[in-house]
């Protein structure tokens, strides 16, 4: 794991050269300043990640808006659909009474 970090940080290391580094009281601040820099080299990256998905959500909106697609009119037609099928369940229950 020390290496992939050292490898991460620009830190050409082997796993000897670890285990040589462990030897050493220093070594324990080199492994923590060498993970301290991976965590904010990661959370630089997701937060980069993050405002690109945003963007492209917001492209993908106002390229539905452009079709003339809404969050109204998909309930819209969801609700017609439903109380369509509920209708006919009634229809076909009211069916099955009379009979």
């Amino acid at each position: 794991m020390e290496q992939c970090l050292f490898h991460f940080n620009g830190l050409k290391c082997v796993i000897s050269a670890v285990a040589y580094l462990f030897s050493f009281a220093y070594s324990i601040e080199v492994v923590e300043k060498a993970r301290s820099r991976a965590r904010i080299k990661i959370s630089n990256y997701l937060m980069v990640m993050t405002i690109l998905a945003c963007l492209g959500y917001a492209y993908s909106g106002r390229k539905a808006a452009d079709r003339g697609e809404s969050v109204v009119k998909m309930n819209m037609d969801w609700h017609k659909e439903y109380q369509a099928q509920v209708a006919q369940e009634r229809a076909a229950a009211a069916v099955q009474k009379t009979a």
